[in-house]
């Protein structure tokens, strides 16, 4: 998953970062995302991942604690 990061409320935007280091597809659900009072920014994800020898999809977490550069 890539995020792109806006300081002037989306009126220009930076180069895409890589957030997660997980193989496979994973879907971020940026409308969830939130930034708790540390300033840690928490978006859940979903990812297939492989269980036993087949994909499951599964539900987790990136945060990061500098302003979304991971």
């Amino acid at each position: 998953m890539y995020v792109r990061l806006s300081s002037d409320e989306g009126k220009s935007w930076i180069d895409h970062l890589c957030a997660t280091f997980m193989p496979g597809i994973c879907h971020g659900m940026p409308d969830k995302a939130i930034q708790i009072s540390t300033g840690r920014v928490i978006i859940p994800v979903e990812s297939s991942w492989p269980v036993k020898g087949h994909d499951h999809f599964v539900s987790l977490c990136v945060y990061s604690d500098d302003g979304g550069y991971i």
